[in-house]
This record gives C-alpha cells, structure tokens and sequence, in this order.
C-alpha cells in the first residue's frame, strides 16, 4: 500500500514466486508450489480471499504474461519429450491449454505485447538464447530479434520496444 507506506503480505503457503498483475489489476498471478510442483495460481490483489490454482498439472509452469484482455495467457511448461516449451491457455471455452510452440529447442520467457498482436520469447534452436518474435495468437510468422544472444524479454508499455538482456547489459530494439 504505497499511501499507507505498509507492506501486506499476499501469500502464506508454500514457495510463491514471479508475481505478475493480471490486466485489469483484480488479481496477481503467480508460480506456485506448496506441494513441490510450480503451477500456475492466483489471487485478489487486495489481498482477500485464497490463492486459487488457474492451472494444475503434474508438469511444471513458469512464467505467465498475460493478453491485453485479461482472457488469455501464455506461459512456459516442461514436457519429457521437448523439453521446455510455450502454451496458451484461455479462461473461456473448455479450459484446456493449447501448445504454441512445441519443438526439441527449449522455449521459455514468453512475453505478449501491450496490443495483442506478438509473443517475445526466448529459443535455443541455434545453440545459444536468442529473443524472437511471433504473431499471437497464430504463431505463424517469426523474426528473430537478437543474434549475439539475449534473455528475459520484456514489452515496452507502448509496445514499440523491446527490452531484454544480454550477459550484464539491458538493451532495448524498436519493433
């Protein structure tokens, strides 16, 4: 509560971790694992009611990045044949996730820009992380962002850049 100067703790269970604001600011979402394995959960911002599960699956979940309209997600799940991989998932329709990129390189960090339109994210496919850039939701068309390396992607709140890092530095590229 920044006018009150106060810290109020969200939650009590268990290991929580990399919070993020749903769109509308009802809500923080988070990685959660009282039982060992890191799922998808969230709860009231202003603190009431119980973390709630959105996903559980005996499958790690990490790093969730909400479309603009609060309906949608995209987050990155581990799989035994391809490793890490990114899937959507909506709070509409039968609530069953949907893989968006399922490869033998690992994909992680995904990022959905302030319109809707793109996912960032992280790939290894050549050897070394790089950031690319997909179409959302389609997947369909790719451009590679980085070439000498770069993690943690991260949206500008007008969209036109592009922040992530590269070893210690922080860099931006207009998009």
């Amino acid at each position: 509560d920044i006018d009150q100067d106060r810290l109020n703790k969200l939650t009590f269970d268990g290991n929580d971790f990399y919070p993020e604001w749903t769109p509308d600011a009802s809500r923080i979402s988070f990685i959660s694992n009282p039982t060992g394995n890191a799922n998808l959960a969230w709860k009231r911002a202003d603190g009431g009611g119980v973390v709630e599960n959105i996903l559980e699956d005996d499958r790690s979940q990490w790093g969730i990045s909400w479309a603009p309209d609060g309906r949608s997600f995209a987050y990155r799940q581990n799989a035994r044949e391809t490793g890490r991989d990114i899937w959507v998932h909506s709070l509409d329709g039968d609530g069953q996730p949907t893989p968006f990129l399922q490869t033998p390189a690992e994909e992680r960090a995904p990022k959905i820009s302030p319109d809707g339109r793109f996912l960032a994210y992280v790939s290894d496919e050549t050897g070394r992380s790089e950031i690319y850039v997909r179409t959302f939701p389609d997947g369909e068309s790719r451009w590679p962002v980085t070439t000498t390396g770069g993690t943690e992607p991260l949206w500008s709140r007008s969209g036109d850049e592009l922040f992530y890092r590269a070893g210690n530095e922080i860099l931006v590229v207009p998009v």
